[in-house]
C-alpha cells in the first residue's frame, strides 16, 4: 500500500521537489553573488548550470513510477473536456449507450436472481425436488403421499427428505374477527423448515412435539404483518383454520419464499391427519438434500426401486407407469414459474444484446464522422510526436468515457425498471432471491461500460490514427481518402444496424401474432357476459353430501333471482388441463383405455346452456339425476371419439379405473362440444372430457358461473351478499370474468411480446437514426459534387433519385442479411409461438415492408436538404 500512500500524497511531495530545486538553485545564485555576479548574471548562469528544471522534475517523478497513471489521467481529463465542448454529439451517443447498457442491466439483473444467483437455502447445490413422471409424457406430477411415506423410511441417500403440496390442499377458510377468508395454506412435513436451513424469526419452525398438536402453523411475515398486525405476542396464540384451532408457533422471515410465492401459511401434516389416513389419495411433492458425493442418478434409482415394491398396492397407480424424477431444487422452481421462463429468459438477453450492438454501431459511426471533424487537431498531435499508438489510446480513452457515463445513466434506467418490475408485479418470478441491482450487477455494468467503450471506440480510433499529414495540414480532409473510407466504413456498419434490426422485429412480430392467435382461440364456449366466481365451502361444516347439495341449491336460487343475471351454473374452476386414470368401457373385455384426459368434472343441470358449450347429442344433465338414480355421465366429441364405439355412443356405460374397480358404471346421457384447456404455458389443448352431475358427484370446491345481460361486474357485489346470505361462514368470493380467469395464462406470452416490441421499436429508431447521420454526412461531403451535377441541368428528381438510391442499396443489402439472419435464429423462438412458424412469410414481408418505409423516411430528409442545395453557394464555399 506504500504505492497508493505515495499516489495521494504526490502534490505535497511534487511542491517539496519544486522547493528543493529551488534551494539549490538560491543557495547557487547566492554563491555566485558572493563571488561578484550581479543577480541577474548569477541567476542566468544557475540555471544554465543547473539544467532544465522542468525535465529535471518530470525525470524525478518517474522515480515514483505513477507517470502512466497521471497520463491517464490527463487522458480522462481531456476527454471530458472534449465531451463538453460538443455537447449536442454527447447527449445523443451518452442517450443511445443508456438505453442500450440500462435494458442489458435490467435484464441481467432478473438472471442474475432466477438463473445464477443459487437459492437462499442451506446446502443448495444439494437441494432437489422429487416428482414423478411417465416415460410417454415427461410432465413432472406429483407424487403420493404413500410413496413419501416409504421413501422415508428406506432411502439412504439423503441427508434429509421433506414434503409439501400445494396440489388440492392449499386453500384454508381463515375466520377474523367475524369475518371468514380463503387463504392459501400449504401442508408440510415436520422437516420442511430445518431441510432448508431457514429459523423463523419470530418464534420457531415445526418440531416433533408439534405432531401431536391437532393443527399447527407457521405463518409467512406478510400473513403476520397484513393480517395479525405483527404482534410478536400471537407466538403461542391460535387462530381459527377450518373452523379449528390453530396453534401458532413461528413466523418466518420477511424475504424467505417458496414455491408458490402466495403461500400464507404451512400447516404441519401429522399423524391422524388425511395424508395418513388416504396416503394414496394425498398428493405431495418430496424435497431433499442429498448426501455429499451421492449423484442424482444414483439417488432416482434408489427411489425407483423403492417405488416400484410400494406401487404394487395400488394397481390403478400402477398403471400410470410413473417413476420418480431428480432435479435440482432451483431449476424446478423456474419451471414450475414458467415451462420457457430460462428459455425466455436468455432470447431476451440476447435480444437486448443486439438493442445494445446497434446503438453501439450508431455511436461509432457518429465517432466516425466526428473524427472527421478532428483530422486537424489529430494532425497536429502526430506532427509534435504523438505516435499512432498515442492517438489510439487516446481516443479509446474518449470512447470509455463516454461508455462510462452512458452505463451510469443505464445503472439509473435499470433501477427504475427493477423497481417497476418488483413493486408493479409485471411477470411472475420463481421464489428465492429478490431481484435487485447488487454488487454482482454493478461489477457486470463495469465489464459492460469496458467492453462497450472499446467495442464503438476501436475502429473510430484506428480509422482516426491513419492520418496523411500532408493532406491533413493542408485542410483538404473533405475529399480525402480517409473521408472515403470512413464513409464507407459507415454504409457497412448501417447496413448491419438494419440487419439486426430486422431481425428483433421478426422476433417481435411472431410473438405478437403468437400471443394474437393465443388470446383469439375458440375455447369452445362463450366468453362474453360470462363470470366465474371460486368458492370452497368448510369441510366441517359441508361433511355430508346432503348439506353441500342444499348449499348449491339456495346460491342458485338467489342468483338466478338477481337482476341482471341471465343464468347460473356451478362447476370446477378454471385450471389447465389435468390428467385422469384408466377408464373402462363396458363390453371391451379387461381392456382398458389410459387415457391422459380431464379429471371428471361435477357439474350442476345449467352449465352447458351457462357456458354456451353446445349439446351435440342426447340430454342435459336435470333435476331426476339424483344419488339413487341410475349414475350418468356426459361426454365431449373426443371422448365419444376416442373411446366409444362409433354409432352406440348414447347408452354405453363406462367406469373410472379398471375393470375390478368399486366406481360405479355410468351410462352416457350425452355429447357436448370439445372445450379447449389450456395446458402449461404452452397452449391449448381439446382432451378428452368427462361431466358429472352434481347430485351424483357433490363438490364442495367448486365455481359460480353467471352469464350476464349487461357489464359483468354490475352484479359483482350481489354475489357476495348472495353468498353471505345464504351461509355467513362461507369466505366471499373474488369475483373475476372468465377473460380475467385466463389472463393469468397469457401472462407470460403477453409480457414477451411487450418486451421485445418495445425493444424492436427502440432498434427501429436507431436504425432510423443510422441511416438519417450517414446520408446526413454524405450529402454534406458531396456538397461541391451536387453542386456542379445541378449547374450542369441536373433537376430535383435526379438529385432526389441520387441520394435515395445510395440509401436504397444500404436498406436492401440489410433487410437481406437480416431476412437470412432471422431465419437461422427465430427457429430458437419455435417453443414460445403459438399458431404460427417461426418462418411465416407475412411477418417476415410485413418487418421487411415497415422496416424498408421507415429507412426510406429516413433517406428522405438529408435527399431533401440536397434538392434544396443551392448551386452558387455550393460551389462557392469550395
Amino acid at each position: 500500500m506504500i504505492w497508493l500512500r505515495q499516489l495521494l500524497s504526490r502534490r505535497r511531495r511534487y511542491d517539496e521537489l519544486a522547493e528543493m530545486i529551488q534551494e539549490h538553485l538560491e543557495e547557487k545564485i547566492a554563491d555566485l553573488i558572493d563571488r561578484g555576479m550581479t543577480r541577474e548574471q548569477a541567476e542566468f548562469a544557475a540555471r544554465r548550470e543547473f539544467g532544465n528544471v522542468t525535465r529535471i522534475e518530470e525525470r524525478s517523478r518517474e522515480i515514483w513510477q505513477w507517470p502512466n497513471l497521471e497520463s491517464t489521467l490527463a487522458d480522462i481529463r481531456f476527454a471530458m473536456r472534449q465531451l463538453v465542448k460538443s455537447p449536442g454529439f454527447t447527449i445523443t451517443a451518452l442517450l443511445t449507450l443508456a438505453l442500450g447498457i440500462g435494458v442489458n442491466v435490467a435484464v441481467f439483473s432478473v438472471i442474475n436472481a432466477v438463473l445464477l444467483s443459487p437459492l437462499p437455502y442451506k446446502n443448495a447445490d444439494r437441494l432437489v425436488m422429487i416428482a414423478e413422471q411417465s416415460p410417454k409424457e415427461p410432465v413432472p406430477a406429483f407424487d403420493t403421499y404413500r410413496e413419501y411415506e416409504e421413501w422415508i423410511r428406506n432411502s439412504h441417500s439423503f441427508e434429509k427428505l421433506a414434503g409439501a403440496t400445494w396440489a388440492r390442499n392449499a386453500g384454508a377458510v381463515f375466520s377474523w374477527r367475524g369475518e371468514k377468508k380463503e387463504v392459501m395454506a400449504v401442508p408440510a412435513t415436520v422437516a420442511f423448515f430445518s431441510m432448508l436451513g431457514v429459523d423463523a424469526v419470530q418464534g420457531r419452525t415445526f418440531a416433533s412435539q408439534d405432531l401431536n398438536s391437532a393443527c399447527t402453523v407457521v405463518l409467512s411475515h406478510s400473513f403476520w404483518e397484513e393480517r395479525l398486525g405483527g404482534e410478536p405476542s400471537w407466538i403461542g396464540k391460535s387462530l381459527t383454520l377450518d373452523d379449528q384451532p390453530c396453534m401458532i408457533v413461528g413466523v418466518m422471515p420477511r424475504n424467505f419464499s417458496f414455491y408458490p410465492k402466495q403461500t400464507e401459511l404451512w400447516t404441519l401434516i401429522t399423524p391422524n391427519s388425511k395424508f395418513t389416513q388416504k396416503p394414496w389419495d394425498m398428493p405431495i411433492l418430496a424435497f431433499g438434500i442429498l448426501k455429499p458425493g451421492v449423484g442424482r442418478p444414483a439417488a432416482q434409482e434408489e427411489l425407483a426401486s423403492i417405488q416400484r415394491r410400494v406401487i404394487t398396492e395400488n394397481p390403478s397407480w400402477a398403471a400410470m407407469n410413473l417413476e420418480p424424477v431428480l432435479e435440482d431444487l432451483q431449476s424446478e422452481f423456474t419451471w414450475l414459474t414458467g415451462r420457457n421462463l430460462r428459455q425466455g429468459l436468455l432470447i431476451l438477453f440476447a435480444v437486448v444484446g443486439i438493442v445494445l450492438l446497434i446503438a453501439c454501431v450508431n455511436v461509432a459511426n457518429l465517432l466516425l464522422g466526428r473524427a472527421t471533424v478532428r483530422q486537424r487537431e489529430l494532425g497536429v498531435r502526430a506532427a509534435l510526436g504523438a505516435g499512432r499508438s498515442r492517438l489510439i489510446r487516446q481516443l479509446l480513452t474518449e470512447s470509455v468515457v463516454l461508455s462510462f457515463f452512458g452505463a451510469c445513466l443505464g445503472v439509473l434506467f435499470a433501477v427504475l425498471s427493477v423497481r417497476y418490475i418488483t413493486t408493479k408485479g409485471v411477470m411472475e418470478l420463481p421464489p428465492g432471491n429478490p431481484i435487485s441491482v447488487n454488487w454482482e450487477v454493478l461489477a457486470f455494468t463495469f465489464l459492460l461500460a469496458l467492453m462497450t467503450g472499446a467495442l464503438f471506440g476501436v475502429m473510430p480510433a484506428w480509422k482516426a490514427s491513419r492520418l496523411d499529414l500532408n493532406e491533413v495540414l493542408k485542410q483538404s480532409g473533405r475529399t480525402t481518402s480517409h473521408s472515403t473510407f470512413t464513409h464507407r466504413t459507415s454504409r457497412n456498419l448501417v447496413v448491419i444496424e438494419v440487419a439486426l434490426s430486422l431481425i428483433v422485429l421478426v422476433a417481435a412480430g411472431l410473438l405478437i401474432q403468437s400471443l394474437l392467435r393465443l388470446k383469439n382461440a375458440p375455447l369452445g364456449y362463450e366468453r362474453d357476459h360470462l363470470l366465474t366466481a371460486d368458492l370452497r365451502l368448510p369441510a366441517t361444516s359441508y361433511a355430508k353430501p346432503e348439506d353441500t347439495l342444499s348449499f348449491w341449491d339456495n346460491l342458485e336460487s338467489k342468483l338466478v333471482s338477481l337482476p341482471g343475471i341471465q343464468g347460473v351454473a356451478f362447476a370446477p374452476a378454471l385450471s389447465f388441463e389435468q390428467g385422469m386414470g384408466p377408464v373402462t368401457v363396458e363390453g371391451a373385455g379387461s381392456r382398458s383405455h389410459v387415457a391422459s384426459a380431464s379429471d371428471p368434472e361435477s357439474i350442476s343441470c345449467a352449465y352447458f346452456r351457462v357456458a354456451g358449450i353446445p349439446l351435440l347429442q342426447g340430454r342435459e344433465f336435470s333435476a331426476d339425476d339424483r344419488a339413487k338414480s341410475v349414475p350418468v355421465a356426459i361426454v365431449d366429441e373426443t371422448f365419444a371419439r376416442q373411446f366409444l364405439p362409433k354409432g352406440a355412443e348414447l347408452g354405453q356405460r363406462i367406469k373410472l379405473g379398471k375393470l375390478d374397480s368399486k366406481e360405479p358404471w355410468l351410462t352416457i346421457v350425452g355429447i357436448v362440444g370439445n372445450v379447449s384447456r389450456p395446458t402449461l404455458f404452452e397452449g391449448y389443448s381439446q382432451r378428452p372430457s368427462l361431466y358429472r352431475p352434481l347430485r351424483q358427484a357433490p363438490d364442495g370446491s367448486l365455481s359460480i358461473f353467471a352469464r350476464t345481460t349487461g357489464n359483468p361486474r354490475a352484479v359483482e357485489p350481489e354475489i357476495g351478499h348472495a353468498v353471505e346470505a345464504v351461509d355467513g361462514n362461507v369466505p366471499v368470493p373474488t369475483v373475476q370474468t372468465v377473460d380475467e380467469a385466463f389472463s393469468w395464462f397469457t401472462s407470460e406470452p403477453r409480457l414477451r411480446a411487450e418486451l421485445f416490441g418495445l425493444f424492436s421499436v427502440l432498434a427501429l429508431i436507431l436504425a432510423a437514426v443510422g441511416i438519417y447521420g450517414v446520408l446526413s454526412q454524405r450529402v454534406a461531403q458531396r456538397t461541391q459534387e451536387i453542386g456542379i451535377r445541378v449547374a450542369l441541368g441536373a433537376n430535383h428528381q435526379d438529385v432526389l433519385r441520387l441520394v435515395l438510391g445510395e440509401g436504397l442499396k444500404v436498406i436492401l443489402a440489410g433487410i437481406l442479411i437480416g431476412v437470412m439472419g432471422a431465419l437461422a435464429l427465430t427457429r430458437l423462438l419455435s417453443s414460445m409461438l403459438y399458431g404460427i412458424e417461426t418462418t411465416d412469410p407475412l411477418t417476415f414481408g410485413s418487418v421487411s415492408f415497415l422496416l424498408s418505409v421507415v429507412a426510406l423516411v429516413a433517406c428522405y430528409v438529408p435527399a431533401r436538404r440536397a434538392m434544396r442545395l443551392n448551386p452558387l453557394i455550393a460551389l462557392r464555399c469550395e
